[in-house]
């Protein structure tokens, strides 16, 4: 009679440790929104906020201004309907919260201005997208398991998301990767499904999902490959089945209800798509992106994964568990494991070989590596298993405590604005360098004059040179606001002969200016601090930065893995009126 009635204890243990693993995930994600104290500091973020607020005031199309003009949007719609939407409705409530809680931020208890309100609802949104990803990786991890392990296999792969670093990260930003990385990972789960049961319901609900992935990044056009995949039988011939045209129109329709404009405005919709694929393909030389420069394909991106986005045992663990993954569909013709290990050759292979590498292009592949890891650990013998298990989630765990034990500190910008505001007077002069943002930051009413120096322009020619000494010679103060120049140009010597050499002589105290101070936070726990040092991969004399006693330099760290949330800001103080 109790067992007619009342879940077995496995169920219950099941259900527990869904409850614990999202609670975890959630624990990691939506503490420390204002990781920036409101500044905005992520690009991708304030662009997204401008349309945003144009959209909050009736103006849907994202692809134009309201004045009619045509403006690069290159993001999906319906990231961005969300966050309007959800703003509007949140802005209903009537809750006691302070102003400043994450409630009373999310509510606008203070009501402050759209760009700020949205600023908090983007971010709470990009949390609960990635705390759903865990949810949706553990669904897709029990749909390929079979038998008693399905339920421990579908925690451990959830498991590995809900600590990645990577996640966790962006997390934190309100762009539409996470939004991506949900939807697609629902794709995945239901394009298993289809290849198993043939279902309608099946292959129309993958369709959804990934019309839905598309409908948030362009990236989630990759699909189609698994999607395809999913709907092939082989028995008794090789055919397509009937079913991938009913998956392919839903597919169509998710994507052009929830971004509308792609239809009834082509024209800025495509250039924006053109624009991205341009720029992410290096057939437009914009300076962000030369830090690509003599990048290895595929190997570049799994390095960082290894070093900063995922970890080495992390890393280590997904890749010999995407071999094992593809050598079981291989040998066993197993479309479902095909479906998965297909999506993660689609984004090595793509992503990996393209120009710009950005670690976060890989957000939506790692539920699928982390399900790889999670079948080839379960494969192994018991004794093996559990020791692979705390192998991989031990330092995983850590790592994820101690990147987010680092929002604790002030953003290196307010920090240094801070010094700036509190050590130098307001009629001195700082040098700020084109393409990264100037400092300090609007903390009060005070201003310093500014003058901008372009290290990115060209040609890199003697009259460049002397226009850049002249500017500094005018300087009190050089604030280098992260490494994006000085980590990049000093590799493209043949491009940058003399600025490469203006920035060894500036690091090694030769044009003028002395080292002063450097403002930091990086991931730490348990008196171990992860830095990335950025001189020596560019030829540079390190500074004394005064690292915290026990840190490790786990190497060069792709810029915009550090530039948003954790960047190095050099402050150097000019000691002579030289100039040279």
């Amino acid at each position: 009679m109790m067992n007619e009635h009342f879940p077995n204890r496995e169920s219950i243990c099941a259900v527990g440790g869904i409850v614990v693993l999202i609670t975890l995930a959630a624990a990691l994600r939506f503490p420390f929104a204002d990781w920036d104290s409101g500044y905005q500091l992520h690009p991708d973020e304030r662009a997204t906020l401008f349309v945003a607020e144009d959209v909050a005031s009736g103006h849907l199309n994202p692809h134009r201004t309201p004045e009619g003009t045509m403006r690069l949007y290159p993001y999906g719609h319906l990231p961005l309907y969300l966050e309007v939407a959800a703003g509007w409705l949140l802005s209903r409530i009537d809750l006691p919260c302070a102003p400043t809680s994450f409630c009373g931020r999310l509510i606008n208890s203070a009501n402050a201005d759209s760009f700020t309100h949205l600023t908090y609802v983007g971010r709470a949104l990009s949390a609960l997208y990635d705390t759903l990803t865990v949810l949706a990786t553990a669904l897709l991890a029990r749909r390929l398991m079979q038998g008693n392990a399905k339920r421990s296999f579908a925690l451990l792969a959830g498991g590995l998301v809900s600590l990645a670093v990577l996640h966790i990260q962006n997390a934190h930003f309100g762009t539409s990767d996470t939004a991506l990385a949900f939807f697609s990972t629902l794709a995945l789960a239901a394009m298993v499904n289809a290849a198993q049961t043939h279902s309608r319901r099946a292959s129309v609900m993958a369709g959804v999902w990934a019309g839905l992935a598309v409908g948030s990044k362009a990236t989630g056009i990759l699909l189609i490959l698994p999607l395809a995949l999913a709907h092939l039988e082989t028995r008794p011939h090789v055919r397509v089945s009937r079913t991938l045209a009913l998956s392919v129109l839903t597919f169509l329709f998710a994507f052009l209800i929830t971004n509308p404009f792609a239809a009834l405005d082509p024209i800025p919709f495509g250039r924006a798509w053109a624009t991205q694929m341009a720029v992410t393909h290096g057939w437009i030389d914009w300076p962000f992106v030369r830090q690509y420069t003599g990048t290895v394909p595929v190997i570049y991106v799994i390095e960082q994964q290894a070093r900063w986005s995922l970890g080495l045992p992390f890393t280590l663990a997904a890749y010999a568990g995407l071999g094992w993954a593809g050598w079981h569909a291989w040998k066993s013709k197993d479309r479902q494991w095909g479906v998965v290990v297909t999506w993660c050759a689609a984004g090595l292979v793509t992503l990996g070989t393209q120009w710009v590498k950005f670690p976060r292009y890989m957000l939506p592949f790692t539920p699928a590596l982390a399900v790889c890891a999670a079948g080839w650990i379960a494969a192994q013998r018991p004794v093996l298993r559990i020791a692979l298990s705390a192998g991989v989630l031990a330092p995983t765990l850590a790592y994820a405590l101690a990147f987010v034990s680092m929002y604790h500190n002030p953003h290196p910008w307010v920090a240094a604005s801070e010094w700036i505001y509190e050590n130098i007077p307001p009629d001195a002069s700082i040098a700020a360098e084109h393409w990264d943002d100037p400092l300090p930051l609007p903390l009060d009413e005070r201003t310093y004059t500014w003058i901008f120096i372009d290290p990115f322009s060209e040609p890199d020619n003697e009259d460049k040179l002397a226009a850049l000494m002249a500017s500094l010679s005018e300087a009190d103060y050089l604030v280098l606001s992260s490494n994006r120049l000085y980590g990049t140009i000093p590799r493209l010597e043949e491009r940058y002969p003399l600025t490469s050499a203006y920035y060894r002589a500036l690091f090694a105290g030769e044009t003028g200016f002395e080292f002063e101070r450097a403002f930091f936070r990086y991931p730490h726990l348990a008196g171990v601090t992860l830095v990335d040092e950025p001189f020596r991969r560019a030829g540079l004399t390190p500074l004394p930065i005064g690292w915290p006693e026990g840190a490790i330099n786990l190497g060069a760290a792709d810029e915009s893995f550090t530039v948003y949330d954790h960047p190095l800001v050099l402050v150097f103080r000019r000691i002579d009126n030289t100039g040279q």
